[in-house]
């Protein structure tokens, strides 16, 4: 007994086998006698304003890959068999056609001419049908207030790259690198986004997620590193269905230690090289960016809000005049801090609590370093007891840099400071460090942490060889 799966699918490949057949000869009026041209093409035309409608991801897809009959047979025939959700098309366009005496009957002829053949590709493709076993999140939400991030490359250290192909550097969402891997195969289909603790990677990629299911396209598929200790072993087999699926992998930095992060860097290597056709997008945080670890995958990075997007973020939160906010950040000359969603909000908490931001521009550092080491302590529960101890950490590094004149400490030189791997591990995962562009160090995320973090630290001193210690 075959599957309700296989006979949908061998219902779509049966209307859909026909159609790629139907598109050559009417387009290129082979047939001879037949005078229906216009009215087939008509026919599509309808059945795809159908099939697109109230559908972003449809309308965007259908206008640069099914926009004609001759697209929608190359298309079939180039994927020798249609993927199942192009049933429904397939079977609207046939409608269509059923609606007109003479297309009717041409149909009717062709699918009688083909009948041999159609059988003949069904029987051998039977063993392709069954779909892979899915261990993964494949029920998406759509995300509350979710406001519209774009992405680009992340360019070579001279920047000629960049120069020398600007177009290649425009800002680009992520649906759209999906929607342009699945029109064409040999476009890159394989990408891991950077961003920094709390940019809004996991919100984007979700979003991601729910739109494609909502459209019906492709099906994407999500694991969240943090929820599983064997991931590699759990990821689907995907040999006969890579062009139907988009695989979501969340959160690579959440392997904690440096050896299971390196590790599974080439485990994911090595399962991208398996499956070529698979389209793949894998986030992790800017701080542990290592272009040469993870090969097969191009390194794009996640652009901040601009001034119009951290309003809108504001708008969509229900904080009230926004505009009164965003002036006050400008007053201070907060803008790096309007830049990321999280951030923005965590600065509208004070906001709200005071009527107003406060003066000291030290009272909303501490806010938001301290609400960015609770978020991570959550996640490193059992590492450490408490924020404070993560914070005298990241005092030693700040003013580390300070009395260097720096802004970037070497990873050899931060380990010397630091001492022990613990205390590595909780400064590295605070969020509140970045990679330098060039890889050869670390910085704070923001340069006023450093300087906050410095006078903090002057503040609490008792002796002057406590400082003594930092370079001496």
């Amino acid at each position: 007994m075959l599957s309700s799966v296989v006979l949908a699918s061998l219902s779509s490949y049966i209307i859909g086998y026909t159609i790629s057949k139907l598109a050559d000869p009417i387009l290129d009026a082979a047939i001879e006698g037949f005078q229906g041209k216009s009215s087939v093409e008509r026919a599509y035309d309808r059945a795809l304003k159908k099939w697109k409608k109230n559908n972003d991801v449809r309308s965007n897809y259908a206008n640069n890959y099914l926009s004609s009959l001759f697209l929608l047979g190359q298309y079939i025939e180039k994927g020798a068999m249609p993927v199942s959700e192009l049933e429904e098309l397939c079977r609207l366009f046939e409608a269509e056609l059923k609606k007109d005496h003479d297309t009717f009957v041409f149909l009717d002829d062709l699918k009688t001419k083909y009948q041999e053949k159609l059988l003949a590709d069904i029987t051998h493709r039977l063993d392709s049908l069954e779909q892979p076993e899915i261990t993964g999140n494949r029920a998406f939400s759509k995300v509350p207030r979710f406001i519209p991030r774009f992405c680009e490359p992340i360019s070579d250290d001279s920047g000629m790259d960049r120069f020398l192909n600007p177009d290649k550097y425009r800002p680009v969402s992520l649906l759209d690198l999906v929607l342009k891997a699945f029109g064409d195969p040999g476009a890159d289909n394989k990408f891991v986004l950077y961003g920094d603790a709390q940019s809004g990677k996991t919100t984007l990629v979700k979003q991601l997620g729910y739109e494609l299911s909502q459209s019906g396209l492709i099906s994407p598929v999500m694991y969240e590193v943090k929820e599983y200790k064997n991931l590699i072993s759990l990821l689907p087999n995907f040999e006969k269905h890579q062009r139907e699926y988009v695989l979501l992998i969340d959160a690579l930095d959440e392997r904690f230690k440096d050896e299971d992060r390196k590790s599974l860097f080439n485990e994911l290597n090595g399962y991208a090289r398996r499956y070529p056709d698979l389209i793949m997008i894998l986030t992790c945080r800017s701080n542990f960016i290592e272009p040469a670890a993870l090969s097969e995958f191009i390194p794009i990075s996640l652009l901040d809000l601009g001034w119009a997007d951290a309003k809108m973020v504001l708008q969509e939160h229900g904080i009230p005049n926004p505009e009164s906010l965003l002036a006050q950040i400008e007053e201070k000359g907060l803008y790096e801090f309007a830049r990321k969603p999280a951030e923005l909000l965590a600065i509208a908490e004070i906001y709200l609590s005071k009527n107003r931001l406060p003066h000291n521009v030290g009272e909303i550092m501490e806010h938001l370093i301290h609400k960015q080491l609770s978020i991570e302590r959550n996640k490193l529960i059992g590492e450490y007891d408490s924020p404070e101890e993560s914070l005298e950490e990241l005092e030693k590094v700040a003013v580390a840099l300070q009395l260097m004149e720096q802004n970037y400490i070497k990873e050899a030189e931060l380990h010397t400071l630091l001492g022990t791997p613990k205390s590595y591990n909780l400064v590295q995962r605070s969020g509140l460090l970045v990679q330098s562009k060039n890889e050869s160090g670390y910085g704070f995320v923001h340069n006023s942490f450093k300087e906050y973090l410095v006078v903090r630290y002057l503040l609490s001193i008792k002796d002057i060889a406590q400082l003594r210690s930092f370079c001496c």
